[in-house]
């Protein structure tokens, strides 16, 4: 019962920054307007603090990034062998995020980082640094964003 009224009020808390971010993705979309306050940006970070929030958001991410994935055709600069891989890897993490938000253990913990390693191998390190900070070559931002998902999951303090 003490989770249920923990969830309820954060549900109470939340709903109207998610009603100011459906707003927000509605103006942006119709384009009604171009300029947007940075107060929105640090609302949904601010929203993201708590880490179970941030997974069911990274999850909606994800998912939404599968699903276009797979309405999609291969694009023109991705061999489709390597669409079809993107592809799966994206699927097998939307899976794999479910079941750990559905029931967290040591097992999905262990299934999550599987999948992040087999996003994070799409895309390529160049050896190169700027600013301390390793270049990467991003072979598939869709595949970008679900291993930004898997890591906010793995990793809630780091994302």
């Amino acid at each position: 019962m003490g989770a249920s009224l923990d969830k309820d009020s954060m549900t109470q808390r939340i709903r109207p920054q998610i009603h100011k971010f459906i707003a927000t993705a509605k103006a942006l979309r119709d384009g009604t307007t171009k300029y947007f306050s940075i107060t929105r940006l640090t609302s949904l970070k601010n929203l993201c603090k708590d880490p179970d929030v941030a997974a069911q958001f990274v999850a909606f991410l994800a998912e939404n990034t599968f699903q276009k994935m797979q309405a999609s055709p291969c694009p023109e600069y991705t061999q489709p062998a390597d669409w079809s891989r993107y592809q799966e890897i994206a699927g097998k993490a939307v899976q794999v995020i479910k079941q750990y938000l559905e029931e967290p253990n040591t097992v999905h913990l262990s299934a999550l980082r599987e999948v992040y390693r087999e996003a994070e191998a799409v895309q390529v390190y160049t050896g190169k640094e700027i600013w301390g900070h390793p270049i990467r070559t991003i072979h598939s931002r869709d595949v970008l964003v679900i291993e930004d998902a898997l890591r906010c999951i793995t990793e809630p303090m780091n994302a």
